[in-house]
């Protein structure tokens, strides 16, 4: 299975995840099987032209991922990755290694109303 997480930077496993999912530099793609890291790699978050939460989505779809590691993502994403049957935990925080140490512990939370992030309507006030 390949899980995705957005990153800030680019430091392998040790890199720290972004909070903001669609504005993130990078994104992870570790592949695991059984609860061990098989592959992992780092794939930039290409946007053209303006700020499009999209287009991340599209990049992960490409690279067959079926399960996204976010701190919180926004409703628009999230409804494209249920789209593409792609799962979303949100609750990641630290690096990547912490946020795969709570995945398989179970720590991360699905996606909900009470859990999206609502940055664009804040800033929107």
């Amino acid at each position: 299975m390949k899980i995705a997480i957005p990153l800030s930077d680019d430091n392998g496993l040790d890199s720290t995840i972004s909070v903001h999912f669609g504005r993130c530099n990078y994104f992870i793609i570790v592949d695991i099987n059984d609860s061990k890291i098989l592959d992992v790699r780092v794939v930039n978050n290409q946007e053209d032209g303006e700020h499009n939460c999209a287009n991340p989505v599209k990049i992960l779809n490409r690279e067959g991922v079926s399960l996204v590691l976010v701190t919180n993502i926004g409703p628009r994403p999230s409804s494209i990755f249920r789209q593409h049957g792609i799962g979303v935990l949100c609750g990641a925080v630290g690096s990547v290694k912490d946020a795969l140490e709570d995945y398989f512990s179970g720590f991360l939370m699905p996606v909900s109303l009470d859990n999206l992030c609502n940055c664009h309507e804040k800033e929107a006030r």
